[in-house]
């Protein structure tokens, strides 16, 4: 992971948590919400007290910010797991819904797109084979890697996330796009097929 200076904040480094809800919230007194931030609220408690029109460039600001964490990966090769998990931790490691993206590669392995193919609940996400394989094909992708995330946090696959990694698998396979691997994030930690020999 990259290293992320913020000397831009100036002194917005020097404040308390309190005080920076306080500006975002714009309540110019630091006010009882402001000081329950400190006893463990996490962003969400924040953003529910701003007006609409703030809650939008809030959340364009944190989309930039963990666009940015992952944006020098975008440009490097992937050749392992670790890799694949550096570049999309930030963007489905903290969501409460399961989501599936998809990784186009080319020959040498850079990401040529970045595609989320399925949004689901709490714990499945409906994945149609066809659609990440159109992509891949209108996309000129040699390889492949399927990425989801568990908002459990518990990372081990299910049968069904075995079933759809053997339809990717086989289906790619005839179209001579390699896949590469398939991905469960939970949170801060993942489960690689390819690690695990299963690819």
């Amino acid at each position: 992971m990259k290293k992320v200076s913020f000397e831009i904040n100036s002194e917005y480094r020097m404040l308390e948590n309190s005080e920076l809800v306080s500006l975002l919230i714009g309540n110019d007194c630091v006010c009882e919400n402001c000081e329950e931030y400190n006893s463990g609220k996490d962003i969400r408690f924040v953003l529910a007290r701003m007006t609409p029109a703030k809650q939008k460039i809030a959340m364009a600001a944190i989309e930039l910010f963990k666009r940015n964490l992952s944006g020098d990966e975008q440009k490097k090769s992937i050749r392992c797991s670790e890799d694949i998990f550096n570049l999309m931790q930030s963007i489905v490691g903290d969501i409460e819904n399961e989501e599936v993206w998809v990784l186009l590669l080319n020959s040498k392995l850079k990401m040529i797109k970045r595609i989320r193919v399925a949004s689901g609940g709490i714990d499945r996400a409906i994945v149609d084979v066809r659609i990440i394989l159109k992509e891949a094909i209108m996309n000129n992708a040699v390889a492949l890697a399927l990425i989801h995330n568990h908002p459990s946090g518990n990372e081990r696959p299910s049968s069904d996330d075995d079933m759809i990694t053997k339809q990717l698998v086989d289906a790619a396979k005839f179209l001579n796009v390699k896949m590469i691997d398939h991905l469960i994030i939970g949170k801060d930690k993942y489960y690689s097929y390819s690690d695990e020999g299963r690819l």
